[in-house]
């Protein structure tokens, strides 16, 4: 038996595998980092993935500053806010209030709701037609997500004119549903 064939086999298959191996997990990574969010503009961003929308929502609670903001909007189940109940308890305490319109129908598995109920500045509608998902800081930003069967896809909207008038619709429905509760 020559051994240095031998040792050259198992190095050229040594070689082969650790290359397999480092293509797979750099590729595994490459999609894993593949961009989740798009920056089209200062005015638009576009989120691929239901984790980068999260973040960013997260971070519109930041954002909010004092009593002059608002965090207002609309959920269908009240499920996909991931973490935000600090987030949100932190922006009440800096006096920041919230609007927010949730599903009748999903009042069971709700889970953000009692966050926001148990806040002094906020308040909560429960409608039958709510349909758009949508949460907004003030007059300056308004993020709309969409579900499919993969995942969450969302644009923010950062463009003055076009979230004063979603925001102008938004407390125009709330307003007139608060009237009739």
């Amino acid at each position: 038996m020559n051994w240095d064939t031998v040792i050259n086999a198992l190095l050229l298959i040594t070689t082969i595998v650790s290359t397999f191996f480092a293509i797979y997990y750099k590729r595994k990574d490459f999609q894993k980092g593949i961009e989740q969010t798009i920056d089209i503009s200062s005015n638009i961003t576009i989120f691929t993935s239901r984790d980068a929308m999260v973040k960013y929502l997260h971070e519109m609670y930041d954002k909010a500053l004092d009593s002059n903001d608002v965090i207002w909007g609309q959920s269908i189940s009240g499920r996909n806010y991931g973490d935000a109940h600090g987030k949100i308890v932190s922006a009440a305490s800096r006096g920041v209030k919230f609007k927010m319109i949730f599903n009748e129908n999903a009042k069971a598995i709700n889970d953000i709701a009692p966050v926001f109920l148990s806040i002094n500045s906020a308040e909560v509608l429960y409608l039958k037609d709510n349909t758009i998902r949508m949460q907004g800081l003030s007059d300056k930003e308004v993020v709309f997500a969409v579900s499919s069967k993969t995942g969450y896809n969302a644009i923010a909207i950062r463009d003055n004119d076009i979230v004063k008038a979603v925001h102008l619709w938004f407390d125009d429905r709330f307003d007139v549903n608060k009237t009739r509760a």
